[in-house]
C-alpha cells in the first residue's frame, strides 16, 4: 500500500513529502473558490518541484483542454476526476496520454451515482477507481468520515480486478484498519495530514505507518 496526500499548496509541503517518500501528491486545479485551488503559475511551481513524489492534477468539472495542456507542460502524468463526469470525459484525458483516477462517490447505504457507468469507464481508459464517501452534491469529498465497513467491502468486491484507491475519513488512528483490504493500492488523505492547515508531522506519521506495513510496488 502507498500514500497520497491531497491539497498541497506550498513548496515546503512538496519538499516534506518528497523527503519522507510519500508516493503521490494531489494538486487542485481549475476549481474556482476552492480553498486549496492553485492558479496555473502556482500549479506549475509545485508540480515541477516534485522529485520522487508524483503530482496528480485533482479537478471537478474540468476544462479538459486546459487541464490536459497544463499537465503536459508540467510533466504531470496523472489526473484525478471528482464529480459525476461521464466516461467521455475520461476518454478525452486518456487520448491526451494522461492516467486517469476516477472517483466513485459512495453513500453510507452503498449507493453510487456513477456505478451504472462502470464498464464504460473501463472502456474509456480509467486506470484507478478511488472510493470516497459521498454525502451530497455540495460535499463530494473531504468529508472526514469513513464508509461503513460493510459498504466498503461490497464496493471493493464490485471493483474486483481493478486498481483501487481509498479516501474518506482516513487518519493515523484508523490507518491500520485499511490493511485489512489488500485490494487497496493507495490511501488518499487530506485533512488528517495537516496541523492546522499545513501538511506536516501528521503526514510523516502516516507515511511511517505505511512503510511499516510494507509499500506495494504496483505503481513503481
Amino acid at each position: 500500500m502507498n500514500l497520497k496526500i491531497c491539497g498541497a499548496t506550498s513548496v515546503r509541503e512538496i519538499s516534506l513529502l518528497d523527503s519522507v517518500g510519500v508516493k503521490f501528491v494531489g494538486l487542485w486545479t481549475s476549481i474556482s473558490g476552492h480553498k486549496r485551488n492553485l492558479d496555473d503559475d502556482h500549479f506549475t511551481t509545485l508540480a515541477t518541484r516534485c522529485r520522487r513524489v508524483k503530482p496528480v492534477a485533482v479537478c471537478v468539472k474540468p476544462d479538459i483542454e486546459h487541464v490536459a495542456n497544463l499537465c503536459e507542460s508540467t510533466g504531470v502524468e496523472w489526473v484525478q476526476l471528482h464529480g459525476f463526469g461521464p466516461p467521455s470525459q475520461v476518454q478525452e484525458f486518456n487520448k491526451r496520454g494522461l492516467k486517469v483516477i476516477k472517483t466513485l462517490h459512495v453513500t453510507d447505504a452503498g449507493d453510487c451515482p456513477e456505478i451504472r457507468w462502470l464498464d464504460d469507464y473501463d472502456k474509456a481508459g480509467v486506470n484507478v477507481f478511488l472510493i470516497d464517501r459521498f454525502v451530497d452534491r455540495q460535499a463530494i469529498g473531504s468529508t472526514g468520515q469513513s464508509l461503513p465497513p460493510r459498504v466498503l467491502r461490497e464496493t471493493i468486491d464490485l471493483l474486483s480486478g481493478r486498481h483501487i484507491w481509498l479516501g474518506g475519513g482516513l487518519n493515523i488512528c484508523n490507518l491500520a484498519d485499511t490493511f485489512d483490504y489488500p485490494e487497496i493500492d493507495v490511501i488518499d488523505i487530506d485533512n488528517a495530514a495537516r496541523t492546522g492547515s499545513i501538511i506536516g508531522v501528521r503526514a510523516i506519521a502516516l507515511q511511517r505507518g505505511i512503510q511499516q506495513q510494507g509499500a506495494s510496488n504496483v505503481f513503481q
